[in-house]
């Protein structure tokens, strides 16, 4: 069954209170009216990257490195979302301040986010999922954040059974876990239980980069993606640039990339279900800072697959961070 979206006007709301949340939209908006043409990249060193990557294909595929593997290490945090009894998420694990392994992993039957926020000191879960049921659930739940525009460095939205790893730093402190992504009645799955928390906490975890199979760099005008990327591993994600960037991966089903995000935008406004667009919403790394690197673990069915940075109210689109990868 496909998934149709709530108004257009509840998720503008959501988009300019919780930027992050409303990340994928932000990226769906710029597309409209654009090609999905070029990438930014650099065909030497697409050329370089794709060898380096090919040559690591065996070893990836065969790898320990996935995504449940990761978040088995020490410090690590795991979020099941789940579609039955009710929306909701299964979360494990108590990590200390540092490189946090932060897998997600769909286990519904719908696309769905795990977007985070900082609790305020001494507010709890049951006062957030309290707000949610009010008349104007996102004022009244950002009454109980730290900061509700800080953009918290995870997971992308991914499809039903998709998972994903995303190795970045977080900061001590009590995290809200939240999907904002709407449903056939127009509530959201946040306002149907898929709310969660975790704590960070306790002395910081001594630094441990994982091993990477390539490099994907942000920068102001593209995304250094090679051409061709082997079926999974671990990828380091830079952010070279002087603007912060993020990278949202999709696979196409036939159809271009500016097609697929234009279906996905008229779903947020009721015109089609989410579900019924022609691609797969499949992972990626949320905002990063100028200079900030995360490490994204995932892997790749063959096919197309396209990516945008959906930063800058649309501004990183149109200045050639997007494009296409093929996965053999």
């Amino acid at each position: 069954m496909g998934q149709k979206a709530g108004s257009g006007r509840d998720r503008g709301r959501l988009a300019a209170r919780w930027p992050l949340m409303g990340a994928t939209a932000v990226a769906i908006l710029a597309v409209v009216g654009c090609s999905s043409s070029g990438g930014g990249s650099d065909a030497g060193t697409h050329a370089q990257t794709a060898a380096a990557m090919n040559t690591a294909t065996a070893s990836a595929e065969t790898s320990a490195d996935t995504p449940a593997e990761v978040s088995a290490q020490t410090n690590a945090v795991r979020v099941v979302a789940v579609d039955q009894p009710q929306m909701a998420y299964q979360i494990t694990g108590s990590p200390h301040p540092g490189l946090v392994s932060m897998t997600f992993d769909n286990q519904g039957s719908y696309t769905h986010e795990m977007a985070l926020v900082k609790f305020k000191a001494g507010a709890t879960l049951q006062q957030v999922t309290a707000a949610l049921k009010t008349a104007d659930p996102q004022q009244a739940a950002a009454a109980y954040l730290d900061d509700p525009e800080r953009e918290i460095t995870g997971p992308q939205v991914i499809g039903a059974h998709l998972s994903e790893t995303v190795t970045a730093n977080l900061d001590a402190g009590h995290y809200l876990v939240i999907c904002f992504l709407p449903a056939a009645d127009g509530m959201t799955h946040a306002q149907m239980g898929m709310v969660g928390d975790f704590t960070v906490s306790g002395e910081d975890a001594t630094p441990t980069e994982p091993e990477t199979i390539g490099t994907i760099t942000l920068t102001d005008k593209g995304i250094d993606v090679a051409p061709a990327l082997p079926s999974g591993g671990t990828f380091a994600v830079t952010n070279t640039g002087s603007k912060p960037h993020d990278v949202s991966l999709a696979q196409l089903h036939g159809k271009p990339l500016a097609d697929f995000f234009q279906c996905v935008n008229a779903s947020f406004s009721g015109a089609n279900a989410l579900g019924d667009c022609p691609g797969t919403l499949a992972g990626g790394v949320g905002t990063l800072q100028p200079g900030q690197t995360a490490y994204l673990t995932i892997h790749f069915a063959p096919g197309t697959y396209g990516y945008v940075s959906t930063a800058g109210d649309g501004a990183d689109f149109g200045a050639g961070l997007q494009g296409t990868f093929t996965v053999g």
